[in-house]
């Protein structure tokens, strides 16, 4: 009775799952790279303070712009 609706309703439920793990695939690598922007600005965040205290610890102390 419900044999003809059968694979219209498979195909349909294949579809969306296809859909649903390529906006979830779409979804980490956006997230991945943010999580990398991050690591980047903290590194060059943390080589700007490290180059400002090298400063500060030859100038005997001294802050020299």
């Amino acid at each position: 009775m419900f044999e003809e609706y059968l694979i219209p309703v498979f195909i349909t439920f294949i579809g969306i799952l296809i859909a649903l793990l390529g906006t979830l695939v779409f979804y980490l690598f956006r997230k991945i790279d943010e999580i990398k922007n991050k690591i980047e600005f903290l590194s060059s965040e943390i080589s700007y303070m490290k180059g400002l205290i090298e400063g500060f610890v030859k100038g005997g102390g001294k802050v020299t712009p």
